[in-house]
């Protein structure tokens, strides 16, 4: 019951990233999302909208959350020049 609550009251969120024709979202899951995979499944990160929408992947530390965040912002944001945007917001 405490890590439900647990659950239900933290930011779970590792990178939020508006941009000009998407959002991406990168959160900690809190359960292991492995079926088969000797490492833990524990991060995912979502695009919302744009041409990768409902699209996403899933990492087993922080950093590579981290990470694959910064290169899904590139691969889904539509950018050129000043049309290239990020954003702290919370989505």
């Amino acid at each position: 019951m405490e890590w439900a609550h647990w659950m239900e009251n933290q930011d779970r969120s590792v990178a939020q990233t508006k941009g000009p024709n998407c959002e991406v979202s990168t959160v900690f899951l809190g359960l292991d999302q492995s079926l088969i995979n000797n490492r833990q499944i524990l991060y995912e990160t979502m695009v919302f909208g744009g041409e990768f929408d409902r699209k996403g992947s899933r990492y087993c530390t922080w950093d590579e959350a981290e990470d694959e965040h910064i290169k899904w912002c590139i691969e889904s944001f539509e950018f050129g020049g000043s049309l290239f945007v990020w954003s702290d917001e919370k989505v």
